[in-house]
């Protein structure tokens, strides 16, 4: 028998059409891939299924490990806030019966997505080069990792209240989990040449667990998912103990000892402010500048190492390289999104959105505004980004490399482009009224997501293609990238033009009435009866 709110929630989430239309999307993208993929293999026998089944789970991984920060990064902090987490430990309920109960409402989305993907992992079988331990046990690593990654959403969000500090700090914990310790591990062994304690770390990575499954049941996998199935159990356990004894304790906010202090904090000249109103409102409660500033000097110093291992010709390090380059620019465009779609989204769903747009104060004006604010935070951070891809691309090594001749100048200009796109989409989507982490990702994913597909099935096929091709693909994927950019924000401008109407939601009510009114106008009058 299931705890009490864990079988509830379960019910209310499979009523919910989201649910299985999740999963239908995420067998529908998956299953053009494969079929992608394996008319490479038809080309080129060299590219066997083993290397089709690494390319599939990689990219199924990444959407398990995002799970956490899209299902669970809220859940708890959502009751802090409201001030209902009080009243449900007024029934006989425990800390563990209601975390279980709100992982349970927001996981069974991101279950039945990883579970309608193991079908078509399993199509790598027909292919050859795979057995069915493989398959087996890359399945159960990525329904661990998901497991994981909620557990860790759980987690941040019975420490925090605000929305985006929770869903930053999900985000930031699984990706230092799942490579801090093989980024650690290289570094001992191949610098230091310290092979102690270091091999024991990487268990902690659920990465590291993707890497070991493609070889089957090995016992170093084994001890990987027991060390990551008691690193879930252990976050639950403390996200229970945590919200039982500290539901009660108020939500943390910055006062100024002094007011002296309040003063320094205050924008200059606000008692006779230059600009618009507006342009004030808009930068309250941005992120702070020293977070800023420390992000971009990671930036710069990731550029410095990436130029050294070219430097010093350190080979293992080369994938770092790569990799970490294009998970910081993710990275980046990822916050970019989050911090635009903050203010919006929580004015609109407290009201202070509708105060402000009753005042004489244009919409146009208010967007004008937020993608000011924004643009004045996050502009120097994708200038040290693009500093950082110049600081290792025009390395002498690629001076005969056509993928990489192109390479920074695209790198360059995709930048610039999503770093205009982004505030405009996002701030579309933060009127809407939806959840904080669910407008992040509608977002994000649906500006960043048919470019990232594409460019990782162009990865692919650069791998079985001369250079040439290679670079001649990618510079159509570029151009072709851009013209998309260009339509989403044309088309965001154009929405936006609506602006009271989608903030109000007039218009979804209208659409509702509409039939209901058609019916009205050609309905006969009914007769009164006397009593």
């Amino acid at each position: 028998m299931l705890l009490p709110v864990v079988q509830r929630e379960l019910l209310v989430s499979s009523r919910q059409r989201m649910t299985f239309y999740w999963r239908m999307l995420s067998a529908g993208v998956q299953l053009p891939i494969f079929a992608a993929l394996y008319g490479l293999h038809l080309d080129n026998r060299a590219f066997s299924g083993s290397h089709i089944l690494l390319a599939m789970s990689t990219f199924v991984f990444v959407e398990a490990m995002l799970a956490g920060v899209r299902f669970t990064s809220d859940c708890l902090s959502e009751e802090k806030r409201e001030g209902t987490l009080g009243l449900l430990f007024l029934t006989d309920l425990g800390g563990l019966d209601i975390v279980l109960g709100k992982v349970a409402a927001r996981a069974l989305g991101a279950f039945f997505n990883i579970l309608a993907t193991f079908p078509i992992l399993a199509l790598n079988l027909f292919i050859g080069g795979v057995t069915g331990e493989q398959v087996a046990a890359i399945c159960l690593t990525l329904t661990v990792s998901v497991l994981f990654s909620l557990a860790a959403g759980a987690l941040v969000s019975s420490r925090g209240e605000r929305e985006r500090n929770v869903l930053l700090g999900t985000f930031l914990m699984l990706t230092g989990i799942t490579f801090a310790p093989l980024l650690l591990n290289e570094f001992a062994v191949r610098i230091v040449g310290y092979y102690g304690f270091v091999d024991t770390l990487v268990h902690l990575s659920p990465y590291h667990a993707l890497i070991e499954a493609q070889r089957g049941f090995v016992p170093q996998l084994n001890r990987t998912l027991v060390t990551l199935l008691a690193l879930t159990a252990a976050f639950l356990a403390y996200a229970a103990w945590r919200i039982r004894h500290r539901f009660g304790e108020p939500i943390t906010i910055a006062v100024p000892e002094s007011i002296g202090v309040k003063l320094r904090r205050m924008p200059r000249r606000i008692s006779g402010y230059v600009g618009s109103p507006l342009d004030w409102l808009a930068q309250q409660n941005r992120v702070r500048k020293s977070r800023l500033v420390m992000f971009s000097l990671f930036l710069l110093c990731f550029g410095f190492f990436c130029r050294i291992v070219f430097e010093e010709n350190l080979n293992w390090a080369v994938p770092i390289v790569f990799l970490g380059s294009y998970g910081l620019h993710l990275t980046y465009k990822f916050f970019l999104t989050a911090e635009t779609c903050r203010q919006l989204n929580e004015d609109r769903r407290s009201g202070a959105l509708e105060l402000i747009l009753v005042t004489p104060a244009k919409a146009a004006h208010l967007v004008r505004a937020q993608l000011s604010a924004t643009w004045r935070a996050w502009v120097p951070v994708g200038v040290c980004l693009a500093f950082m891809n110049y600081l290792w691309l025009s390395h002498r090594e690629f001076d005969r490399q056509d993928v990489f001749q192109i390479a920074l100048p695209i790198t360059i200009i995709l930048l610039i482009t999503d770093t205009i796109m982004l505030p405009w989409r996002a701030i579309l989507e933060a009127i809407r009224g939806d959840r904080y982490p669910a407008t992040v990702f509608k977002a994000f994913l649906r500006s960043m997501g048919p470019p990232i597909a594409v460019f990782a099935f162009l990865v692919a096929i650069s791998i079985v293609s001369s250079e040439r091709a290679a670079a001649n693909v990618y510079a159509l994927w570029a151009f072709a990238t851009v013209i998309f950019n260009l339509m989403l924000i044309s088309n965001a401008k154009k929405e936006l033009q609506n602006f009271r109407l989608i903030a109000s939601g007039e218009k979804l009510v209208r659409q509702s009435l509409r039939p209901a009114s058609l019916r009205s106008r050609f309905q006969l009058p009914v007769p009164i009866r006397r009593i």
